[in-house]
């Protein structure tokens, strides 16, 4: 497969567990409603991938969603689709 874009994100560390297993324990409404509107918005990303595998949350004044909080840089991957 062919990468047709990569995008970099700041993604709120609280949301890790629901992007990756699909966990929404400890969310509130608010919060999932913000990740489901993220997801929606970015529905054709293929692969979630940490940029930086080992490092550490960090502060950010302005996440993809929600208020200021810690986050990790993803990079979201989107292949070409093959026609049929």
């Amino acid at each position: 497969m062919k990468i047709k874009n990569q995008y970099e994100y700041q993604f709120p560390a609280y949301a890790l567990c629901a992007l990756f297993n699909g966990d929404f324990d400890g969310l509130d409404d608010e919060d999932i409603e913000n990740f489901e509107r993220f997801m929606e918005q970015n529905k054709n990303i293929d692969v979630w991938d940490d940029k930086e595998p080992d490092s550490e949350p960090y502060f950010c004044k302005y996440p993809e969603f929600g208020l200021a909080c810690n986050v990790v840089d993803l990079v979201g991957i989107e292949f070409e689709k093959e026609e049929s």
